[in-house]
């Protein structure tokens, strides 16, 4: 069974006001390519298909037209991220195809998409979690659980063990309007917000989950449980993946990712995938995680395996790592082998520091075709600096100057150096000399009543 692990696709982004249309064609023709020359069973995006909730119409056909190209070869899975609108993109999800599934509704968590190797064997068993807003997935997760007759930390366990716990069972609101998600605000700190009475039924036993993320990812853990003990392929030996769009513990992140923080807290514990087991790593073979745009594994030991496949292209200059898919190779449900494949790149990104006489050297030629962030470190602005810097690098995005003075105080960490040092330094920077010993004494001297806090 294989399986190709891709996320944060984000069709639709500029960098720096430059369209990445091309870069973007050049991706999806890519990973058709490698659909069809490593024979893979499965097609995974997790999450941020689109860089905005309304794509315009050219990007929408992009995708419309990468999913027909994809799905005569092989199964697709996508889930809404945290730039996704859910409701647009999960439109007509009931009428796709069944190489087709786009799941967008945290109440589907622990409904599986099975995928079958090309001989019609059972091969693997995909769970996918969209993005979970903690304020507009509570309540929707906490009936879910009620349905499934799951049963979370009660009340008579007592109010410390509901603090330490992510999920609670208090009564839920009924009504989910904003006004109320907004009235259960101080959730975020680990405290139960009790609800207005007109809101509470009498001896529901619902359970009660907190707005924060490790909050709604363990109760959308909790259905996938449910569905591995007792569901319809609970006794098969397969491979059980999870796709989620988070942040987990211990993860690199980049410039280029939104913050999903609520109330403080914008990870989730990598433990929460072992599904409770506390002596193996549980049920899940496999954790395609998406959000992070560096290619990255995450979690510990004892976790199952999990991994971000990072963005396909590069949307900021920090994102140096070579771009990446991890194709995965399953026999029965252990994960045998992971392989990176290399994305395909339309126009390199780099960042040139220096004089302008160093930029404009016959070196630096080799990126004149890069989306290039140009930083002039000269002790005076040279002139016409735009214009020689636009004739040598075209497609520049990011041109900055920054006097070597600033570029030398800038590089000066102040939690290992002296500050008086600090000082005397940016005086014979800007100054051109050093200072003189009576100088040196005076300014010696200010800064001892600085610190002393004398005027």
């Amino acid at each position: 069974m294989k399986i190709l692990h891709t996320s944060d696709w984000h069709l639709g982004r500029s960098l720096h006001q430059a369209d990445l249309t091309p870069a973007f064609q050049l991706w999806i023709d890519h990973v058709v390519d490698t659909v069809r020359a490593h024979e893979v069973d499965a097609l995974l995006i997790s999450g941020d298909v689109y860089d905005t909730s309304t794509p315009s119409g050219s990007i929408v056909e992009l995708f419309s037209t990468a999913l027909r190209r994809l799905t005569e070869l092989t199964t697709v899975i996508a889930i809404s991220g945290n730039h996704d609108s859910a409701q647009r993109l999960g439109f007509g999800a009931d009428l796709f195809k069944d190489s087709l599934h786009i799941r967008t509704k945290s109440v589907d968590c622990g409904i599986p998409v099975p995928v079958y190797t090309k001989n019609g064997t059972l091969g693997a068993l995909v769970y996918p979690i969209p993005y979970l807003d903690p304020y507009m997935e509570k309540n929707a997760l906490a009936h879910a659980l009620e349905q499934h007759a799951i049963m979370l930390p009660n009340e008579e366990e007592g109010a410390s063990k509901r603090h330490n716990s992510p999920i609670s069972h208090k009564a839920p609101e009924h009504n989910r309007t904003p006004e109320n998600n907004k009235a259960s605000t101080p959730e975020c700190t680990g405290i139960v917000a009790e609800n207005p009475p007109s809101v509470m039924a009498e001896n529901n036993t619902q359970p009660r989950i907190q707005g924060n993320h490790p909050s709604v990812m363990k109760a959308a853990l909790e259905l996938i449980k449910k569905d591995c003990e007792e569901g319809e392929f609970s006794g098969e030996n397969v491979a059980r993946i999870v796709m989620a769009h988070a942040f987990v513990t211990g993860a690199q992140s980049s410039e280029s990712e939104r913050d999903i923080s609520v109330g403080g807290i914008d990870n989730v514990p990598s433990s929460l995938f072992r599904l409770g087991d506390t002596e193996g790593v549980g049920p899940l073979s496999y954790i395609a995680l998406g959000h992070l745009h560096s290619p990255q594994k995450v979690g510990v030991k004892g976790d199952p395996p999990m991994r971000y496949s990072g963005s396909p292209i590069a949307f900021s200059f920090t994102e140096t790592v070579q771009k990446s898919s991890a194709l995965l190779t399953f026999d029965g449900s252990q994960l045998t082998d992971t392989t990176l494949i290399p994305a395909p790149v339309w126009r390199p990104i780099r960042t040139i520091e220096g004089t302008l006489e160093s930029i404009l050297d016959a070196k630096n030629q080799a990126y004149r075709d890069a989306f290039a962030r140009i930083i002039v470190t000269d002790s005076s602005r040279p002139p016409h600096l735009i214009p020689l810097i636009h004739q040598a690098f075209p497609h520049a995005l990011d041109i900055h100057y920054r006097s070597s003075t600033q570029a030398h105080m800038a590089s000066i960490n102040p939690s290992i150096y002296n500050p008086l040092d600090i000082i005397m330094d940016f005086m014979k920077e800007t100054g051109g000399r050093n200072l003189t010993p009576e100088e040196k004494e005076l300014l010696s001297c200010v800064w001892d009543n600085v610190k002393a806090g004398e005027e």
